[in-house]
């Protein structure tokens, strides 16, 4: 992982808008540090009661990102929209996260395996752990879990959602795998300062 002091960020920050050359649209990608391409605009399924319903009337209007989660209970419908529809499951991309008390080697080992078996996804684009709130140890040895699902091939870029810089230092110093490629999170400032400098790509929601 890439190191860096905080303190130096934010006189000399990078913009990863610089990806953006071109006027966004619903079809606009952006570039991760795993060398896939994610579509900035995603469709979210928390809360949703006809989730497969809701996510197949998207992809008929253009989304081609489908954002579930173990806790919303929706990876099936997202499957099973995106294999009802007419679109190609290589240009889709379906992101789901692991919750926190599904943290910990083990455990998220057992999570990812569930969230891989049919009538799910043969694999997803990307997989976050949730939230850092399951303590250090835990959401470290789960995002072991993650690389190693990650190269394995049943996972094709792996991140975290709602950490905060210093969740990212200690990520960073256990070293237990590849830089996080997306930190989905309401946007911060200072956060996305730091980001910037490491080449993680933040998503909001």
């Amino acid at each position: 992982m890439a190191h860096l002091a905080i303190d130096s960020l934010q006189s000399s920050a990078p913009s990863l808008m610089t990806n953006f050359a071109a006027p966004l649209t619903i079809e606009s990608r952006v570039s991760l540090n795993s060398g896939h391409r994610m579509p900035i605009l995603g469709f979210g399924t928390w809360k949703l009661e006809r989730a497969e319903e809701a996510c197949s009337e998207a992809i008929k209007i253009g989304y081609r990102h489908l954002d579930s989660a173990r806790i919303y209970r929706t990876e099936a419908d997202v499957s099973n929209a995106v294999q009802k529809s007419t679109e190609d499951r290589g240009i889709m991309f379906l992101t789901t996260k692991v919750r926190r008390n599904e943290h910990g080697y083990e455990n998220c080992k057992k999570a990812l395996l569930d969230s891989i078996t049919a009538p799910k996804p043969e694999y997803w684009d990307l997989v976050l752990l949730h939230d850092p709130l399951s303590g250090p140890e835990a959401r470290h040895e789960a995002y072991r879990a993650l690389a190693e699902a990650q190269q394995a091939g049943k996972v094709k870029s792996i991140g975290v959602s709602n950490f905060g810089v210093d969740h990212l230092k200690k990520l960073q110093e256990a070293d237990v795998g590849p830089t996080p490629a997306v930190n989905q999170v309401c946007h911060n400032y200072q956060l996305y300062l730091f980001l910037s400098h490491v080449l993680i790509h933040l998503a909001t929601f």
